[in-house]
């Protein structure tokens, strides 16, 4: 026979097992769903992919955004660094004026080479593609779509470069 003392604890363990997987399992579900799994929201697909691109197009594309990631992840991470910096310099008693001043003239800057380095992306990319697809992905990813699902609403991929 099992001593008391050893069957309580098997009984408060079990409990608590039975009591921490509850939450568990009504945070899987989504309200308003019948109690049914969340599934991951689908990943849109690229407005690139409705071109009939051929396989040329296709790995000068990747070439093209590969090298493209490469040059703007370096500015993405000093812009990165300047917002926390921009951010430390808010938060002093008595910022200095100058100081915030030039760091939000070195972000700009940032923004700006960012979006020249976007802009010569796409005009490599019009190179690439026919008249006809380029027309056609202006059309698929006409201005007010950039921003994507997210920041204001679900609006599509956008052009991704």
């Amino acid at each position: 026979m099992m001593k008391k003392p050893l069957w309580i604890g098997m009984l408060v363990l079990t409990a608590a097992l039975v009591v921490g997987a509850v939450p568990g399992a009504f945070a899987a579900t989504r309200p308003g769903n019948g109690g049914a799994v969340a599934e991951p929201a689908p990943v849109p697909s690229s407005p690139l992919m409705s071109l009939g691109l051929s396989d040329q197009q296709l790995a000068q594309i990747r070439e093209l955004r590969q090298n493209t990631y490469k040059e703007t992840r370096k500015l993405r991470i000093k812009m990165m660094d300047a917002r926390f910096a921009l951010s430390q310099l808010r938060l002093q008693n008595s910022p200095d004026q100058a100081a915030l001043d030039a760091k939000n003239k070195e972000l700009q800057d940032l923004r700006n080479r960012l979006q020249n380095c976007r802009s010569q992306a796409r005009e490599k990319l019009k190179t690439i593609l026919t008249p006809e697809q380029w027309t056609k992905l202006q059309e698929t990813a006409a201005p007010g779509r950039h921003a994507g699902p997210g920041h204001g609403g679900h609006r599509g991929p956008g052009l991704e470069l």
